[in-house]
């Protein structure tokens, strides 16, 4: 068997981190559009009418919250074909790498609960994220075999190099 092809648990992550990226985004904007509606009723229009002046506040609300939350499932569903297409796309062309380097720096990314690992490969430094949970403890100044997918940048696996000897010279 091919070592360089993808196995199922290796797609899936693939897949987690295609559609990561269009859910934190949708999750922010769950986040602003709150506020926002409970203001919009005073922000006038083209022609400087304010909404709240034609009809009551909380019809004016959610006449907003109706549009604004229809419009985010329409974006969410082309988000979800999107990532459905880009993943069908690079599909046949994902292929696994193997990177024996040293961890120069692990940190924890803030709004997400992955980690960002940092690693220097071929005279420069890669940043890689991974989940903390799925992968073995490691630090900065570790030896490992890192697995990468060449395309999307996702970390499949994460060991502990064994066979590193330290021999320091007195």
């Amino acid at each position: 068997m091919n070592d360089r092809v993808l196995n199922d648990s290796d797609i899936i992550l693939i897949q987690n981190k295609m559609n990561w990226k269009y859910d934190w985004a949708l999750i922010l904007t769950l986040i602003i559009s709150i506020p926002l509606l409970f203001i919009s009723p005073y922000i006038p229009s083209r022609k400087g009418v304010k909404l709240i002046d034609s009809m009551e506040y909380y019809d004016a609300v959610l006449f907003f919250s109706l549009i604004w939350f229809g419009c985010i499932i329409i974006v969410y569903f082309y988000n979800k074909i999107k990532v459905k297409n880009e993943f069908n796309k690079y599909f046949l062309h994902f292929s696994k790498k193997e990177i024996n380097t040293e961890i120069i720096e692990i940190q924890k990314n803030s709004l997400k609960r992955n980690k960002v690992i940092r690693i220097r490969f071929e005279n420069e430094i890669n940043e890689f994220e991974f989940d903390p949970d799925i992968f073995c403890k490691v630090k900065a100044g570790d030896k490992v075999n890192l697995v990468i997918e060449t395309i999307t940048k996702t970390v499949l696996k994460i060991e502990k190099r064994t066979d590193v000897i330290n021999i320091r010279q007195s």
